[in-house]
């Protein structure tokens, strides 16, 4: 299975453009306790959807802060301004993915590469932050402030 680490979180792929014709993508994301979320941001190309698995999870979305659970599902439609954040004291597990896909290959470009065996929160470098500002644009996704 193809895994990455990015921005704290680690990504495992299910469902990519290569398997679904370019309809959508799905991943399972580990969320571990400690790193903060990505900064808000936009996508310009995908409508955004997770689910949560496992734990107590944040959504910055519309505005506020949604508290969901295991079994809570959210859309987030193109263009809206969104993060998220682990809330629980334990790791969380979400199944996220974009309608339609393509954003993995930001996935695959700014990543690390991991194992499924790979639990252990890493800290989020400040050169990663500022790579994510140089380049988020080319993956049609706008940062904001948080």
């Amino acid at each position: 299975m193809e895994c990455y680490r990015v921005l704290g979180k680690r990504l495992d792929f299910l469902a990519t453009a290569e398997t679904t014709g370019g309809n959508y993508s799905l991943f399972h994301l580990f969320i571990p306790v400690g790193p903060p979320g990505l900064m808000p941001h936009a996508h310009r190309d995908a409508d955004e959807f997770f689910f949560v698995v496992e734990g107590n999870v944040e959504i910055l979305f519309e505005g506020s802060w949604r508290a969901l659970g295991p079994g809570e599902f959210v859309h987030v439609p193109r263009g809206t301004v969104h993060t998220l954040r682990n809330v629980s004291p334990d790791a969380a597990r979400m199944l996220s993915g974009f309608v339609p896909s393509g954003f993995e290959r930001f996935f695959r470009d700014f990543g690390n590469a991991a194992r499924l065996d790979d639990v252990d929160p890493l800290p989020v470098r400040e050169a990663e932050i500022q790579r994510l500002q140089a380049t988020a644009g080319q993956y049609g996704m706008d940062l904001f402030e948080r």
